[in-house]
């Protein structure tokens, strides 16, 4: 789906923000955290003003978030880049989080501080709040703009060259040769055709404060 305007109602509207609103509902931190991340680089790619690079991850990550996601945030590029090396990889790569982190929900008091311990926690509910929030706000008015630099034409150019990226390297594989035909006919709903129901904005996570994950706050029982 390379129309912008669909792909952003369809995928990250629809199925991102979807799939965000309903962990915020249920008690889960990685899953929640790692979703979020992921729409972090997206739209950081999708505002890149260079041609789309698929080894530029990191780098789309850290400029959507010190410049959409948190600009006002004191040290927020080593914030950012803190986090994508420790939590994404991490969690990505081992589900397990590198050096002293902690991912908590719904007590966005401590979200993105340390203690005097040393542990830094990160909010997954809050992240995904903001992630949402800075999107309406700062990425939808991107996409009705034509002043050029990061605009609407621009957007567009980006999702159409991610598409080319990936079918490039979908067509290396030998998919066809590996699974088997389908031969009979299927009702299955599928990523590309059907969103799901968005849901209300910012719900109210279900149950108290929620689990901690990682280390624990200062004075937890474990309860």
């Amino acid at each position: 789906m390379t129309d912008l305007k669909a792909f952003l109602q369809h995928n990250v509207e629809g199925y991102l923000f979807g799939d965000l609103r309903e962990m915020q509902r249920v008690p889960i931190g990685y899953p929640l955290l790692m979703t979020t991340f992921a729409g972090i680089e997206l739209l950081g790619a999708l505002l890149s003003t260079s041609r789309f690079n698929t080894h530029h991850g990191s780098v789309y990550f850290t400029s959507y978030w010190k410049t959409h996601l948190y600009p006002g945030l004191k040290d927020t590029e080593a914030i950012g880049n803190v986090l994508y090396q420790l939590v994404r990889h991490g969690i990505a790569h081992g589900f397990l989080l590198k050096g002293r982190m902690a991912v908590v929900r719904s007590q966005p008091g401590v979200h993105l501080t340390q203690d005097s311990s040393g542990v830094i926690y990160v909010d997954a509910v809050q992240l995904a709040t903001d992630l949402m929030d800075s999107f309406t706000a700062q990425v939808k008015p991107l996409v009705r703009s034509t002043g050029g630099g990061v605009d609407g034409t621009s957007m567009a150019a980006r999702l159409r060259e991610m598409d080319a990226d990936y079918r490039a390297q979908a067509a290396k594989l030998p998919v066809a040769s590996v699974f088997p035909s389908d031969t009979v006919a299927t009702t299955a709903a599928v990523s590309h055709s059907m969103a799901p129901n968005s849901g209300p904005a910012n719900p109210e996570p279900s149950g108290p404060s929620g689990p901690t994950f990682g280390s624990k706050l200062p004075g937890s029982n474990g309860s």
